[in-house]
């Protein structure tokens, strides 16, 4: 019985012994490469000018139109709005 108990505890000395090796060749990723991107390989995207007070128009026109029936309530541009908030009243 003392055979096979030698056999299991040299095996298990054997993995423990590799995978040490195995893990002190590697330096951590973070030393070896940057997972950043630097600005010149992000691909830009260049969209055209928005011009924001014919489509708020167009929007207008489209719901006056639709008085009554049914209507996309959609805008294509965001209206900006005034905010008043506080840390000490709004959380």
């Amino acid at each position: 019985m003392i055979f096979p108990r030698r056999v299991f505890l040299f095996s298990i000395l054997v993995a423990c012994l590799w995978c040490s090796s195995a893990q002190a060749a590697l330096e951590p990723f973070a030393w070896s490469e940057s997972l950043a991107v630097p600005d010149s390989d992000v691909p830009a995207l260049l969209l055209p000018v928005v011009d924001q007070s014919a489509l708020l128009a167009e929007d207008e026109a489209l719901l006056a139109a639709a008085a009554g029936g049914p209507l996309n309530k959609r805008i294509r541009v965001a209206r900006g709005s005034d905010v008043s908030a506080s840390s000490a009243n709004d959380g």
